[in-house]
């Protein structure tokens, strides 16, 4: 799975972890030290997360909100509709999420991102999707400490005129912290998960015209796997997964 460290402000991928030991640079697994020649998994300092607010468009850009703060996580849910299937934008300094960006002729594009805010962000306008059709959603998350880096392993999106399959999000086995995202949507319509979403959120939040619902759920300890899914509303996607902050 990629990992992304934080480098002056930019997510960085790395491939593994690196050791000093004697002076010299060993690889190890990731997660995972040598004591006594016995591998144990470590565990650094929880950071919990609180919901601040967040921010929604019906255009190509996205306002980030005027009380974010540096420091903060901002999560971009970003889908477009036109007669063919938009072009993949990533808006500037946001990392995109693996498992995310597909597209549908019916339905559109969809891609989801984050940013771990920098000095200055707050109230900056950021270049999404471009379509007949657009809408987007950015939530942003207050950590108690610094975030050192961010992944965002195995996230599942489904674009659809039909009933799309349940996601399974699989949380347990990752830690210290975890956020646990899911979205439906749903176009001209009320974005809503069904009642085979669980266990529930710590709480939901909806676009202003509400085609968009996004459920969190944040973990400091012991994550559990969740299912996230919605009924046929109309031109639907329904997207789930994690992001492991540390």
């Amino acid at each position: 799975m990629p990992i992304s460290v934080n480098v002056g402000g930019t997510f960085k991928q790395v491939k593994s972890f690196h050791v000093n030991v004697g002076g010299t640079f060993k690889q190890v697994k990731g997660g995972w030290v040598n004591e006594a020649g016995v591998w144990k998994r470590f565990l650094t300092s929880s950071i919990s997360l609180s919901y601040v607010t967040k921010a929604s468009s019906t255009s190509q850009n996205i306002i980030i909100p005027s009380s974010a703060q540096a420091g903060d996580l901002a999560v971009l849910f970003d889908i477009g509709r036109s007669g063919s299937i938009p072009a993949l934008v990533i808006p500037s300094g946001f990392t995109g999420i693996d498992g995310t960006g597909g597209g549908n002729s019916s339905v559109g594009r969809f891609k989801a991102s984050y940013r771990l805010l920098q000095s200055g962000d707050n109230g900056d306008a950021k270049t999404g999707i471009n379509a007949s059709v657009m809408n987007k959603i950015m939530l942003i998350f207050r950590p108690s400490a610094p975030i050192s880096s961010i992944t965002a392993p195995d996230w599942e999106s489904t674009l659809t005129i039909g009933d799309p399959s349940p996601i399974a999000v699989v949380a347990s086995g990752s830690d210290p912290t975890v956020l646990v995202l899911g979205g439906a949507y749903a176009e001209g319509n009320t974005g809503a998960f069904n009642g085979s979403t669980t266990p529930a959120f710590d709480d939901q939040q909806s676009s202003t015209n509400g085609d968009w619902r996004i459920g969190y759920k944040v973990y400091t300890g012991s994550p559990v796997d969740h299912t996230v899914d919605m009924n046929d509303i109309s031109l639907n996607a329904l997207t789930g997964g994690i992001l492991v902050i540390q």
